[in-house]
C-alpha cells in the first residue's frame, strides 16, 4: 500500500467529502475498517454510507434502470425516465439483426450513462466502484479534479470508479444498436 493505513483512510474520507453532496464525513470517520483489505474496506464504506442514504448495493442480473434512492437526488426531477428510453429502444429492435443474446445484453445497457446525462444540469453523477462484480452506486459531485482525487484515494485498495460517462436519449439508442448487433468488443467495455 502506497501510504500507511491511516492516511490512506484520511485520504479517502477527505475525498469523499470533496465529491459527495450531504455525506456527514465525522459519521463515517468514527468507524474504522476491520483491515485495510478491499473486502473490509468496501464494507466499512458500504454500511457507513448506506446509513446515510448515501450507498446502495444492486446485483446487476436483477437490476432494470431505476434511479438509485441516493438521498442527493431525493428532490431531483429528471426531464424524461431513462429506463422507459432503453427498454423502448430494446424492444423495438428487429430481433433479426439480434447478435447477442437478451440475457448477456442487459449487463451492458448503458442504465447508469443514460440516468447520468439526466443528472447533468443539476452537476451531479451517479457512479459506482470497480473492479467490483456488482453496483455499488453512489452520488457525487461532476467534478473531474474532485473525481479524480477520489480514484487517486481508492487506489490504496484496490478500487476505483466507474464515471459512467453521461450519454443522451440518441447516443444510448446508438450504443444499443451497436451492442444487439454484436458490434462491440464487451471485454473492454466491462
Amino acid at each position: 500500500m502506497p501510504m500507511s493505513s491511516p492516511n490512506a483512510l484520511l485520504a479517502l474520507t477527505d475525498a469523499l467529502a470533496q465529491c459527495m453532496p450531504d455525506i456527514d464525513i465525522q459519521l463515517l470517520r468514527a468507524t474504522a475498517p476491520a483491515s485495510m483489505d478491499q473486502i473490509d474496506v468496501l464494507g466499512w464504506l458500504y454500511e457507513g454510507l448506506n446509513k446515510q442514504q448515501l450507498m446502495e448495493y444492486e446485483e446487476w442480473k436483477e437490476y432494470s434502470g431505476w434511479v438509485p434512492s441516493l438521498k442527493p437526488l431525493k428532490d431531483v426531477v429528471l426531464a424524461g425516465d431513462p429506463a422507459a428510453h432503453i427498454w423502448n429502444v430494446v424492444s423495438n429492435f428487429d430481433v433479426d439483426q439480434l447478435a447477442i443474446s437478451a440475457s448477456l445484453a442487459q449487463y451492458f445497457y448503458p442504465w447508469m450513462e443514460h440516468i447520468n446525462y439526466y443528472l447533468k444540469p443539476y452537476h451531479l453523477k451517479v457512479v459506482s466502484l470497480s473492479p467490483i462484480e456488482n453496483a455499488y452506486f453512489f452520488c457525487v459531485r461532476d467534478n473531474n479534479v474532485a473525481l479524480d482525487q477520489l480514484e487517486q484515494s481508492l487506489a490504496p485498495f484496490e478500487m476505483g470508479i466507474n464515471r459512467h460517462t453521461a450519454l443522451g436519449p440518441q447516443e444510448t439508442a446508438e450504443y444499443l444498436h451497436a451492442l444487439l448487433r454484436g458490434e462491440l468488443d464487451l471485454e473492454e467495455d466491462e
